[in-house]
C-alpha cells in the first residue's frame, strides 16, 4: 500500500505570507536576487535578504524533490499496476488452458466409456458366440464318439 504524503508549507515574507507554488516560489526566488543585487554586500539588509533567499530556495528545493518523488512513485505504481495486469493475464491465459484440459479429460473419459460399452457388447456377443461355439464342439464331439463307438462295436461283432 502507499504511504500518503501531505505537505503543507507557509512563507512569510517580510511579514506578509507568500503562495507556496513552485511558480510563485520561483519568482519569489528571482525578486529576492533582483533586490539583493541592488544592496551592498555585507550590510544589514544584503544579509537579511541572503537568509530570506536561502530560506526560500530551501522550499524550492524540498518542492521539487516533492515532485521528484511523486514523479518516481507514480512510476512504480504504474509498474506495479502493469506487473498486476501481467499476472492478471497469465491467469487469465492459465485458467483457459485448464478449461481445455478439463474439456480434454471429459472427452476423454466419454470415449472411455463408449469404449467400455462397446468392450461389454463385443464380451456378451462373444460369450454368447463361445456359449455356440462350445455346444456345436460338444456335439460334434458326441457325434464322432457315437461314430467310433458304432465303428467299434462293428469291429468287436465281425471278429
Amino acid at each position: 500500500m502507499a504511504k500518503a504524503l501531505s505537505r503543507k508549507v507557509t512563507i512569510y515574507i517580510n511579514g506578509k505570507e507568500v503562495e507556496s507554488t513552485l511558480k510563485s516560489l520561483s519568482a519569489e526566488v528571482r525578486r529576492l536576487q533582483r533586490e539583493q543585487a541592488t544592496l551592498h554586500i555585507g550590510s544589514e539588509e544584503y544579509i537579511k535578504t541572503s537568509m530570506k533567499l536561502a530560506e526560500v530556495k530551501k522550499v524550492v528545493k524540498a518542492q521539487e524533490q516533492a515532485i521528484k518523488d511523486l514523479c518516481a512513485t507514480t512510476e512504480e505504481a504504474r509498474k506495479k499496476a502493469a506487473d498486476f495486469g501481467n499476472i492478471l493475464m497469465g491467469l487469465k491465459t492459465l485458467w483457459g488452458k485448464g478449461q481445455d484440459i478439463l474439456g480434454w479429460a471429459k472427452g476423454y473419459v466419454e470415449e472411455e466409456a463408449k469404449m467400455d460399452d462397446a468392450y461389454a457388447d463385443v464380451m456378451n456377443t462373444a460369450e454368447a458366440d463361445s456359449q455356440a461355439v462350445l455346444g456345436s464342439m460338444m456335439q460334434a464331439l458326441r457325434n464322432a464318439l457315437v461314430d467310433h463307438l458304432i465303428a467299434w462295436a462293428q469291429e468287436a461283432g465281425t471278429e
